[in-house]
């Protein structure tokens, strides 16, 4: 047995030679940004633990590197005019990159069946020695039961005892009190809610402009003094000349017509001719004026008062609605349904102490059913990332004949490795079971309806005790709102007009930002020019082709629908420039917007603005009463609009946890049934020394992904510049990233090129081979600030919502691996394989 396990270990190894070269060949194809490479490396690195499969190749690493290297030579000749240009989609070893919204396809030799290939043997290798260190703890009392059975099951940060003491009676009970309670509250009930939470609305706006000196708003002398200039600052002019220009349908539609012409004569070609000149001198001026204006849209981005995210206006925005919302309030509450509502207020703060043991409760089955449906970060079973239903292939796995191929055994003899792993794969037979009864504690639904639940134990616990004593504060709401004259709609109805305005105006101008932002003027000035290559311009000079030409170009035109698309893609842009309005930009918005100045000192909006403050005050003095009132019915709204199978859900999920329970209580037999089932092959599998440093070396590549070029992308639509700043900061240094990078690579390949362990004779020449490893650099990256970077990514306005999708799921992979990845620096790895070869050799 020693000798097979040292004859896997030295088959894994020479495999990593191959795998490292057979990686860098992809490197070489690849203009990819430095979150890529860095995770690339660390893959790299952790291989040299988990080998490449080669199929049934005993070449040399003398032929494997000569192998390599030819294949290198023909990817570099390539990689500098078929890759340049765009880094299109791209799979290395089963991982996916770069989001092909963003890129163009591109094929990878070979990618898809060797990357599986691999992916499935470094699982393989991945399950087995895990499962030795699994066994090895566990048989000689390093690790807890607790922990294994906790990490297969799935339960994350909850520990095992927890769920063993667990009991449904607390949420069964509080889950029934409030299904009475919901039931309780009809649909008079619930209109008179709605009535006091309008009120409640109406209140907290009318709170904001008590000290709100509108005279002297901040930043409106800032804001009109960008509007004045707003002309001065960006030429108009180019903007419409763009317009103009990208006007070309009435052209595109006459070509349509000669082509289609099955009766065109020679004497129509000049015609013909005479369209595709117009069409190239058309096509340049365009390009041109898309050139200015991308400039000039860079000038808008200066803009804080009109596009940034300041908003100075907003107390005005405020005190029209409480002016336009005030008639609508209605201060009379129908007080048969007002003490409906006293009683269901008063069943819930009479349930709460009930509702409130069950809180405890409810927080485990949610922080359960969070790990079990959420990725999770394994401590002891990082080689089982599934869990239970992973730890079954191991059955599978120790008898794949590719294990059969390194070990040089015939099928009949691949119950060696299966016979030493006896104890641990006897484990699976009684957590299969648990899991299964866990299934229903596994869903998105679910966890939904336990965060809901949760928080309305939350918002009860919240809820005023005197809340019913003060609910007659209800009548004084009409003497409130009668303290002063409503406002009269003319007085401040202009000002509605001019906020409106103001909207639009920085709406049009952010979407001339936005949309230059994303047009590459240069990528369309090639387009076009390939396009006239298919009108017959000549590719030497750029001549518009002769007249004796046009049959030929006729041809080639029906063959495609290349005419059409470019059509649609000028009336895309004809769309795209009448949605800006420019000429409304540069005259009637901006008056609407300048007018403001004057109309927010008129002395009329000013007594009204007085007007609701001195209602304000008045509400002012009810609001001890009045949030105590507010508090208590938005939580009993809450639990009623909560949809109704939420409670039934809890009390589902409540019952599973609390049947996997009853049979936890016997798991700690488990390891003294394992010792029972100890045969010869067992305990020479577990003389493997650290191995659990192992198995977290081997099991760290499976998982790793890359942070896209998505985010160079959005980085650049971020209009506030402060905001836009502080993101890149979190991003990092990239050039000094990517130079650290290199030199990292740098060291992995002229390590590798060195290193030749066939040569090394004792086990002195391996060690010795392996001390270039001491010079590796380390790349210090921190993927916590760039994880950072990615949410505030995601928050920005008017995302994409496949960019966002990109950003959220690159987000959720740099949270996972951020704890992982730099867990295995290059000199802590080759010290483990080290290790590991060195007990390999001494048990030969």
């Amino acid at each position: 047995m020693p000798t097979l396990l040292r004859t896997f270990e030295k088959k894994l190894f020479r495999f990593s030679s191959t795998m490292k070269i057979r990686m860098k060949e992809q490197l070489v194809s690849i203009r990819c940004n430095q979150m890529l490479m860095i995770l690339i490396v660390h893959l790299l690195l952790v291989q040299v633990a988990s080998g490449f499969p080669i199929g049934n190749s005993d070449s040399s690493n003398q032929d494997i590197h000569r192998s390599g290297s030819r294949h290198l030579q023909s990817r570099e000749m390539r990689s500098s005019s078929e890759y340049d240009s765009d880094p299109g989609n791209f799979e290395i070893l089963g991982f996916k990159f770069f989001p092909s919204k963003y890129f163009s396809n591109r094929n990878v030799r070979n990618a898809n069946d060797k990357s599986a290939e691999f992916v499935k043997h470094t699982t393989v290798v991945a399950h087995i020695i895990n499962g030795i260190s699994l066994q090895t703890g566990l048989l000689n009392g390093n690790i807890s039961i607790d922990n294994v059975v906790g990490d297969l099951l799935g339960f994350g940060n909850v520990q095992l005892p927890a769920v063993i003491n667990f009991k449904p009676d607390g949420i069964i009970e509080s889950a029934k009190k409030m299904k009475s309670i919901r039931d309780s509250i009809d649909v008079n009930v619930m209109a008179v809610m709605k009535q006091i939470l309008d009120w409640d609305r109406w209140i907290v706006d009318a709170g904001t402009i008590e000290s709100t000196d509108f005279t002297k708003l901040p930043g409106v002398p800032e804001y009109f003094k960008e509007v004045k200039g707003l002309n001065a600052g960006f030429n108009f002019s180019v903007l419409a000349a763009a317009k103009d220009d990208a006007d070309l349908n009435s052209r595109f539609t006459t070509l349509h017509s000669h082509v289609n012409d099955k009766k065109l004569r020679k004497t129509d070609y000049g015609a013909v001719i005479g369209n595709i000149k117009s069409l190239l001198d058309r096509f340049n001026t365009f390009v041109s004026a898309l050139k200015l204006l991308k400039a000039e849209s860079e000038k808008l981005i200066q803009l804080r008062w009109l596009i940034g995210k300041e908003n100075p206006f907003e107390p005005l925005r405020t005190v029209t609605q409480l002016m336009d919302n005030r008639p609508k309030l209605n201060p009379i509450f129908d007080s048969s349904q007002v003490l409906k509502l006293k009683t269901s207020m008063q069943n819930a703060l009479d349930s709460f102490k009930d509702l409130k043991t069950s809180a405890d409760d409810t927080s485990l089955v949610t922080e359960l059913m969070k790990s079990r449906t959420q990725l999770k970060m394994r401590k002891y079973t990082i080689g089982f990332p599934n869990g239970v239903s992973e730890l079954k292939k191991l059955v599978d796995d120790v008898r794949d004949p590719w294990i059969g191929k390194i070990l040089n055994l015939e099928t009949s003899q691949l119950h060696v490795l299966s016979d030493g792993l006896q104890p641990l794969i006897d484990i699976n037979d009684k957590l299969s079971k648990l899991d299964e009864k866990l299934k229903p504690v596994a869903s998105n639904k679910l966890y939904e309806s336990l965060l809901n639940y949760r928080d309305i134990l939350k918002d009860l616990e919240g809820m005023p005790a005197d809340s019913i004593n003060s609910i007659d504060v209800l009548n004084e709401y009409d003497g409130c709102k009668t303290t002063d004259i409503e406002s009269v709609k003319t007085t401040y109805s202009p000002i509605q007009n001019f906020l409106t305005a103001v909207d639009t105006l920085k709406t049009k101008l952010i979407s001339i930002i936005q949309s230059m932002d994303r047009i590459d003027v240069d990528k369309l000035s090639q387009e076009l020019t390939e396009f006239t290559y298919k009108l017959g311009v000549s590719k030497s000079d750029g001549k518009p082709p002769a007249d004796d030409k046009v049959p030929e170009i006729i041809a080639e035109l029906k063959k495609t629908d290349d005419l059409q698309k470019m059509q649609k893609r000028f009336q895309d842009f004809t769309t795209m420039f009448e949605g800006f309005e420019g000429d409304k930009l540069s005259t009637t918005y901006q008056k609407s917007v300048t007018a403001g100045e004057s109309l927010i000192s008129e002395t009329n909006f000013l007594g009204d603005i007085e007007k609701e403050i001195k209602v304000q005050s008045c509400l002012k003095k009810l609001s001890d009463k009045s949030t105590k009132v507010f508090t208590a019915v938005r939580t009993l709204h809450k639990m009623k609009e909560i949809n109704s199978g939420t409670v039934s859900d809890v009390e589902s999920a409540a019952r599973a946890v609390s049947e996997v329970s009853k049979h936890l209580t016997t798991v700690n037999s488990i390891p003294g049934d394992m010792k029972k089932n100890v045969n010869n092959l067992t305990e020479e599998i577990d003389e493997m020394p650290n191995s659990a440093t192992h198995s977290e070396a081997i099991d760290g590549n499976r998982s790793t992904q890359a942070v896209g070029a998505v985010v160079d992308v959005e980085l650049q639509k971020i209009v506030d510049s402060d905001e836009k700043q502080r993101i890149e900061k979190l991003w990092g240094n990239h050039k000094k990233d990517i130079d650290d990078l290199e030199k990292l690579i740098a060291g992995i390949e002229s390590f590798d090129q060195k290193l030749d362990v066939s040569k090394a004779g004792t086990m002195g020449e391996i060690r010795w081979s392996f001390e270039g490893t001491r010079y590796f650099g380390d790349v210090k990256m921190n993927l916590k600030d760039k994880s950072k970077a990615l949410r505030a990514l995601i928050a920005q306005p008017k995302m994409d919502s496949n960019v966002k999708s990109d950003l959220e799921k690159s987000q959720k992979t740099l949270e996972r691996c951020r704890l992982s990845i730099y867990s295995s620096p290059v000199t802590k790895l080759c010290t483990q394989k080290l290790r590991l070869l060195s007990w390999l050799f001494k048990t030969s």
